[in-house]
């Protein structure tokens, strides 16, 4: 972004060219002031205020917006430093034992309530790295590695770390399209057309969606036209 902000005249040419293979006027639009250059011609009166707007432009909006967005993204970007500075002994598993119990240490001070004492996180981690190679195919990805210990059903002797990996995925901001496409699911519980127990079941499937997506719906069809037949009999 950075470097966005310092190419204006490249961005500039390049829109003016797409601008114009697509059919649109690459000029912006202009404010006569007919007392500037009174002695001027008309081609260099129209230059000097194609200038003016696109200075205009480039100060008023273009700028104010990268501005703003980098300002939006240096924030987040340090949040998500923060997240991943706490979370980092499940993240990495490759610190070394005085660094592991440190991290340790500061994660279960976080939270106290949920995670038990930092020694046992602190073997459970180091028992994970020494069976992640054989058992988990040296799985780095936290999620991936949490759904192999419940498919394995190992959540026993993870106990902690299984916490420690659901806390940092608690902790990952949502992103407000997120919220808005669950709000917009639930938006059919104030739906009075259909039953209550249809709209639970809709608004399951709107907030499952990608767990939906991957049903086997042939053998739901089969199962229902199944028990449609047995209660006509």
């Amino acid at each position: 972004m950075q470097s966005l902000r310092h190419s204006w005249e490249i961005i500039l040419q390049e829109s003016k060219v797409l601008a114009e293979a697509v059919g649109i006027s690459s000029h912006f639009v202009t404010r006569r002031r007919s007392s500037r250059l009174p002695n001027a011609d008309e081609n260099t009166i129209e230059e000097k205020l194609q200038l003016e707007a696109i200075n205009e432009f480039k100060c008023c909006v273009i700028f104010p917006v990268l501005d703003s967005f980098m300002a939006d993204l240096k924030t987040r970007f340090a949040s998500y430093e923060l997240i991943c500075h706490l979370g980092s002994p499940i993240l990495t598993m490759d610190l070394d034992s005085d660094q592991l119990k440190i991290k340790t240490k500061l994660l279960v001070s976080k939270y106290p309530k949920d995670l038990a004492h930092a020694d046992d996180l602190n073997e459970e981690i180091l028992h994970m790295k020494s069976v992640r190679g054989t058992e988990f195919h040296s799985e780095n990805d936290p999620l991936r590695l949490l759904n192999s210990i419940y498919e394995k059903k190992l959540e026993a002797i993870f106990v902690n770390l299984c916490t420690g990996i659901k806390l940092f995925f608690c902790m990952i901001p949502v992103t407000v399209s997120i919220a808005e496409r669950m709000a917009n699911s639930l938006k059919i519980w104030q739906r009075s057309i259909t039953s209550q127990n249809r709209r639970k079941h809709l608004a399951i499937l709107g907030t499952e969606n990608v767990l939906a997506k991957n049903v086997d719906f042939s053998d739901i069809i089969d199962h229902f036209s199944q028990k449609k037949s047995q209660e006509g009999v």
